[in-house]
């Protein structure tokens, strides 16, 4: 019996060498695992990082070419509304000048009162003034 229990101890320490190495070897493999884990992920944050300031750009950029074009664009409508104003008064003056024009040579029918007489009437029961228009012109596109 003394021999089985020496020979167990040279067993087991046989074994327990080889189980050493093989944790020492499970080590190191477990560390280049993770060392290449963490390049990796360093790296994939890095071009993570890269492109999110890519992105961060191309959106600054667009922020910018958009608020030029919103810029551009009221200019524009600001010129346009210049242009197309005095249009629009003198297309009032125009058609109240017809209005009158039409009032003095055909009464509506069945009125017989005369046309001075109806201009004066209507003058006095609208009661409300005439809206004025953004250069201090009256506008009425409600004829």
């Amino acid at each position: 019996m003394k021999h089985t229990s020496a020979s167990a101890p040279q067993a087991d320490g046989a074994q327990g060498p080889k189980s050493e190495a093989a944790k020492e070897e499970m080590a190191e493999l477990d560390e280049a695992v993770q060392q290449r884990g963490r390049s990796q992920n360093s790296q994939q944050r890095a071009s993570d990082l890269a492109f999110l300031d890519l992105q961060q750009g191309g959106f600054t950029m667009l922020q910018r070419e958009l608020g030029a074009l919103r810029r551009s664009v009221n200019t524009r409508l600001c010129r346009m509304e210049s242009r197309v104003y005095p249009l629009l008064v003198s297309t009032e003056v125009n058609l109240r000048r017809l209005a009158d024009a039409a009032e003095r040579c055909c009464p509506p029918f069945g009125n017989t009162e005369s046309p001075s007489v109806r201009a004066a009437t209507q003058s006095r029961s609208f009661g409300l003034p005439p809206r004025r228009g953004r250069r201090g012109h009256y506008i009425n596109i409600w004829l």
